[in-house]
């Protein structure tokens, strides 16, 4: 991100042009952390299918994962995978786009959509008598893990630099917000078919719920896309002197 750098100082009109600017980026967000965490829920569910084997045998020894023992990858793959993103993946691919925080973001929505949609395919084939491997599962979790990198790290780091000083904890509380939103979005969809006529087309860890959260990513990754796309990126510094760069 480049740009000319100029001296402004940061005054509470500005703060408050910059927080109405922000909370549409805080709104989409929320899709990503709503699908995220249901790696512990819904995502153990399907896991907890006798469909679904968790049989691991390396010919000399065999074990069985436990359902809720398989997301243990999602901490590995982060801690794999930042180094890969940052000197061997970035780098590549900075030659083919820019990478801006909203390219990056945005690459990571697809990842997202991807992740649920193959996690939607395996319980559709399970829903049929198919039995699937854990496996699968897994390479959701490469693919979900992907989207976390390029999203809540930059997201957390566009949300600092977007931010005067006096309102960089203030913005950054909003970050937080929007994980809240995410799981309060789908404790209300639950609540909405566990209460409702809508437990006739949805059940939790059916096919149908995760074919819902897939849709719904991809319209969040779209309006992501449409609302955000001419968002005017500054970068505010914490630094004695106020500078940012536009």
């Amino acid at each position: 991100m480049g740009g000319r750098c100029t001296k402004k100082r940061s005054s509470p009109a500005r703060g408050l042009l910059l927080l109405v600017d922000y909370c549409p980026f805080i709104y989409f967000l929320r899709f990503f952390w709503s699908l995220f965490d249901q790696t512990a829920t819904s995502w153990v569910i399907q896991a907890q299918s006798d469909l679904m084997v968790k049989t691991v045998d390396l010919g000399f020894f065999q074990f069985e994962f436990l359902p809720s023992q398989i997301g243990f990858v999602n901490p590995l793959f982060v801690l794999l995978f930042i180094p890969l993103f940052t000197y061997i993946i970035y780098p590549r691919l900075g030659k083919i786009m820019p990478l801006t925080y909203f390219n990056k973001m945005s690459l990571g929505f697809s990842f997202a959509v991807l992740s649920f949609a193959l996690v939607a395919w395996v319980q559709v084939q399970m829903d049929n008598g198919h039995s699937m491997s854990f496996l699968y599962q897994i390479a959701a979790f490469v693919l979900l893990t992907c989207a976390e990198i390029l999203i809540s790290i930059t997201s957390l780091e566009f949300s600092y630099t977007q931010a005067p000083k006096v309102l960089k904890s203030f913005i950054l509380s909003f970050w937080l917000l929007a994980v809240a939103f995410g799981n309060g979005f789908t404790a209300l969809i639950n609540g909405l078919i566990a209460e409702t006529s809508l437990n006739k087309y949805i059940q939790n860890g059916e096919a149908e719920y995760f074919l819902f959260f897939t849709a719904l990513m991809a319209l969040g990754s779209i309006g992501f896309y449409i609302v955000n796309r001419n968002y005017k990126q500054t970068m505010i510094l914490q630094e004695a002197s106020d500078y940012e760069v536009e």
